[in-house]
């Protein structure tokens, strides 16, 4: 009956504008967050922290549109592919002192930014600022991580900051969530208008939203209070395996760049 067959249809277009929905949010509001990072932040160079064999390890020159020079990127594009398990295409600098890490999915892009800040007192609060805004603004605890540099904590979207006398670095890793919701989202329009193996795509792209403040701040009335809600639960500890996995790629990031800059 033609009454009848409207039903796996509508089902199917609830499935794939939901899904856009959710993995478009997700999206969103994680570079939204990236923003506000990068906000908070002060461009330094980091060209002086470099020894001489370390400036000369990095990758060739960046593509034109990029400003600053890949050879002033702390790690190569080897040495964070390794990290993070796929390939980097490319390093783009922003100013002199921030590598971001290019990859073939955006969602697994990483990068890694050094201060040298005007004395140790100065990049001490630098990291007191930045655990107080984990807290305050991104619900997060930021409680100090055992063995990494003289201080460090994990922020809002798993970012890692850490202090070594008077350094400050920046570690934002992949956003593996949102990496697993894209990928998720595109097995679901993949597969047959209607079928039972949409559906359950559908309910595996469900899954990779589990413990992602983006998916929370949906559920809220308004797109304001979603922002709101997402702000002070993006640091907030999830533990998921994406959680755990990015911040000890974060980690690992750190560890290579103190090792360079002779900090470890």
């Amino acid at each position: 009956m033609k009454s009848g067959s409207a039903g796996p249809k509508f089902t199917s277009a609830v499935i794939l504008v939901g899904g856009a929905t959710l993995v478009m949010a997700a999206g969103g509001a994680y570079y939204y967050g990236k923003t506000r990072i990068n906000e908070s932040r002060t461009e330094s160079g980091v060209a002086a922290l470099l020894p001489g064999s370390a400036a000369a390890g990095g990758s060739t020159r960046h593509s034109s549109g990029s400003s600053g020079d890949v050879r002033s990127a702390l790690l190569t594009k080897e040495e964070v592919g390794a990290i993070i398990g796929v390939p980097v295409t490319s390093i783009e600098m922003s100013g002199e002192s921030d590598a971001n890490y290019k990859t073939a999915n955006p969602g697994l892009d990483a990068s890694i930014e050094v201060e040298r800040r005007d004395d140790e007192t100065d990049a001490i609060q630098a990291i007191e600022g930045a655990r107080k805004a984990t807290r305050s603004l991104f619900g997060g605890k930021a409680e100090t991580i055992a063995g990494l540099g003289d201080d460090a904590l994990y922020g809002a979207f798993n970012v890692l900051y850490v202090r070594k006398n008077d350094l400050f670095l920046t570690i934002m890793p992949p956003n593996l969530q949102q990496a697993a919701q894209q990928e998720q989202y595109a097995n679901v329009t993949s597969q047959p208008f209607g079928s039972d193996g949409q559906q359950k795509a559908m309910e595996k792209l469900v899954q990779t939203m589990n413990g992602d403040p983006a998916a929370a701040s949906l559920a809220k009335p308004d797109a304001k209070s979603g922002a709101v809600d997402l702000l002070h639960h993006a640091a907030s500890e999830q533990g998921t395996e994406y959680e755990t996995r990015a911040r000890a790629m974060a980690r690992r990031m750190a560890e290579q760049v103190l090792t360079k800059i002779g900090g470890a």
